[in-house]
């Protein structure tokens, strides 16, 4: 059910509004529209059992006023509602109002990245619909309406499956309305980013659509893979005749290419089986594949094997295992014992195959993992981003939580680009440090200076709730009973220490001034320092700086 096609919507009813109202209401509507349609709305919101559907379909625990806002917010171009910052907050009233939206998005805004990002804020919002609290929303509406109030959360229950159910076509409508590249490329990004690139559960509206894509692909995958498995036998068969090398190495050139088109395709069905611990039609071909590696080192043919394993290292950098020495690390000593962090870090002139190698560190979170960070990209838990993608960082100590003077000292160091993120968290500050380095050269610099190059170019960029612009930065006011926002020019504004915060005040008024929260809101760090480095220049607009 959609916004426009709700009972409420159709007579233009709130959900507080008692029987007669509605009847009203009815009336009303009946004159100017069509007058079955008002009279089967008006059974539908005047009958307990069936009142159900157009709740949870509704605005439920959204004030009266507030549904009259965002139902206008419904005629804008859905592009500005998806940035809109007055949106419910995340639960059913908040995932109804953007599936309308996903709904009547433009054709040409449905770009990969666009649509990934309705999908996750649909998907997490409908995630955080808990039955217990939506029957409480619903109940106190019926309260003020005289409706009796749900007493069974099974009828809850149901109603949200009907959701899910919902969404997930609303879903699968879009991505159908797209090209068959720009689709596939849409769900990794939601898949990725749900999952923490396959290390935690995505919402299960997420793995709706991905069972959906998978029955869809069924039949173009399996001719993939039967294909394949042609291959690896084809190579098995001519090095057990004794091929010349040349052959062979022909032959596992296209299966390799095979491999890689077939992951392309496979990889969302794959993320959410490994996630759910269950097994994939990838599992079984890989293990074909390492099969086929150790025959052709068994039969003599070592060259082939490495030819073969780092070809497919390459495709599958997340789970292709090779042997290999394992690496030296340096141990470090955290205060009150030993960090759960071990760090090595490799000299600035070593090279790679994307450019130059900033750091390389083991860190051992939970299992041990490889970080690199270079010049042209950042690796991480088994996928590379690259640098250019990067769109926003954050980084600084976590607050502690209550008063105990013995906690541990915790950091945390985030990038992500527009859909995706990736955090660490580390007991150990040199490590924090010597990582926050790395990603200051390798991204932070970069993104500084796409900033101010936008403000000398009069673009304005928001921090949080506050917009600053080449020549100033809004400060709040701390008065009382006025409020507001003030602009103020850079130079006269003054750094105000504060911890966990950058905090920049109006150097002759006390009252204007405004904190951000470094761990809070993206690039802060990045304000910071131009705003630092003009205080020490004096240049009376942040572009100034790129001259230097």
């Amino acid at each position: 059910m959609d916004i426009p096609e709700n009972p409420f919507h159709r007579i233009n009813a709130r959900a507080h509004h008692n029987r007669v109202k509605l009847m009203d209401l009815a009336d009303t509507q009946g004159l100017v529209g069509d007058p079955d349609d008002t009279a089967r709305a008006l059974s539908d919101l005047t009958n307990p059992r069936k009142r159900i559907a157009a709740e949870v379909a509704w605005f439920p625990g959204v004030s009266a006023t507030h549904v009259d806002a965002l139902l206008s917010m419904l005629k804008t171009p859905p592009i500005l509602l998806s940035s809109a910052k007055n949106l419910p907050q995340p639960g059913m009233a908040r995932a109804n109002l953007l599936a309308a939206g996903l709904r009547r998005l433009d054709a040409e805004d449905r770009t990969p990245s666009s649509v990934a990002v309705w999908i996750m804020e649909i998907s997490t919002s409908f995630e955080c619909a808990e039955p217990d609290t939506l029957m409480l929303l619903i109940n106190d509406d019926r309260v003020v309406s005289g409706f009796p109030e749900i007493t069974d959360i099974s009828a809850v229950r149901g109603e949200i499956n009907e959701r899910r159910r919902y969404f997930r076509s609303v879903i699968m409508a879009a991505l159908g309305s797209m090209r068959e590249s720009d689709r596939l490329e849409a769900i990794m990004k939601v898949v990725r980013s749900s999952t923490g690139d396959g290390t935690k559960l995505a919402p299960a509206v997420v793995f709706d659509m991905v069972d959906l894509y998978e029955v869809e692909s069924k039949a173009p995958l399996a001719r993939q893979e039967q294909k394949l498995q042609f291959l690896i036998a084809r190579v098995r068969d001519a090095a057990e005749q004794n091929q010349s090398d040349a052959d062979i190495a022909n032959l596992i050139g296209g299966l390799v290419t095979d491999f890689r088109a077939w992951r392309h395709v496979v990889e969302p069905t794959h993320i959410c089986a490994r996630v759910r611990g269950l097994k994939s039609t990838r599992d079984a071909l890989l293990g074909a594949a390492a099969e086929l590696e150790s025959m052709l080192s068994a039969l003599g043919r070592r060259n082939l094997a490495e030819t073969l394993s780092e070809s497919l290292k390459k495709v599958f950098a997340d789970d292709w295992e090779l042997s290999y020495e394992p690496e030296k690390t340096e141990k470090i000593q955290a205060a009150g014992g030993e960090s759960p962090e071990a760090a090595r870090e490799t000299p600035a002139a070593a090279r790679d195959d994307a450019g130059e190698l900033i750091f390389e560190t083991d860190v051992e979170i939970i299992s041990r993992e490889k970080l690199r960070i270079s010049s042209e990209f950042i690796e991480w838990q088994g996928r590379r981003w690259n640098v250019g993608s990067i769109t926003r960082m954050r980084w600084g100590r976590i607050p502690d939580e209550g008063s105990d003077t013995h906690s541990v000292i915790t950091y945390r160091v985030f990038w992500g680009d527009e859909v995706g993120w990736a955090s660490m968290d580390f007991v150990n500050g040199r490590l924090y440090e010597k990582i926050v380095r790395g990603l200051w050269k390798a991204v932070g610099l970069k993104l500084l200076r796409g900033i101010l190059a936008g403000l000398r170019d009069g673009n304005s960029y928001r921090f949080g709730m506050i917009t600053a612009n080449d020549r100033g930065i809004e400060l709040e006011r701390h008065d009382g009973a006025e409020g507001g926002r003030v602009f103020c020019a850079w130079t006269d504004v003054v750094i105000m220490d504060q911890a966990g915060a950058f905090c920049i005040g109006k150097s002759d008024d006390s009252r204007l001034w405004v904190e951000f929260r470094y761990l809070e809101e993206d690039n802060i760090n990045l304000l910071e320092n131009a705003v630092r480095i003009r205080e020490k220049h004096g240049t009376p607009r942040l572009s100034g700086l790129l001259q230097g």
